[in-house]
């Protein structure tokens, strides 16, 4: 910041950013997402917004979401399926014939819907009915670039379970 001129910018980061950066770092529970508050700021820095309302929503968005949930939406990416989703195709896995598997089988499919719903929800993923695949979930373009405001691709080395 010292080396950059724009006095605007600079007097917006200490004054608004960084408090509402400072706020969400001491709030947060999940060590994981510390970088990512970071990535937030810089982010913010780099690109020159200065609109408080939107850098706002960007994080309120980021603390409703889990470590787990942010890894699931990492896998909508183009990035991600270029790089992991031939390494880890998921199985097309049937219920067990057990009771107890199907327990867990169950609980498991209601976990990854919340996760899906609770993305959707908060406007990050959509879906999308295409001939060849039925139902996909896609990121929207509020998704794309809450990705990149946080560079979300950073978790990427760690691939969802």
């Amino acid at each position: 910041m010292y080396e950059n001129d724009n006095k605007l910018l600079n007097d917006f980061i200490r004054q608004k950013a960084f408090p509402i950066v400072l706020d969400e770092l001491l709030a947060e529970h999940e060590e994981e997402k510390i970088d990512l508050v970071l990535n937030g700021l810089e982010y913010t820095y780099k690109e020159d917004i200065r609109d408080e309302s939107k850098i706002l929503v960007y994080f309120d968005v980021l603390r409703e979401l889990r470590v787990e949930v942010i890894k699931k939406l990492i896998t909508y990416t183009d990035f991600y399926m270029k790089y992991w989703s031939l390494e880890l195709k998921p199985l097309l896995l049937f219920p067990p014939n057990d009771k107890e598997g199907r327990k867990k089988y169950n609980e498991n499919q209601g976990y990854l819907s919340y996760i899906d719903n609770q993305l959707e929800t908060l406007g990050l993923t959509t879906k999308e009915v295409t001939e060849s695949l039925g139902e996909k979930v896609v990121l929207t373009d509020f998704g794309e670039h809450f990705i990149q405001f946080f560079d979300l691709k950073t978790l990427i080395k760690i691939p969802a379970e």
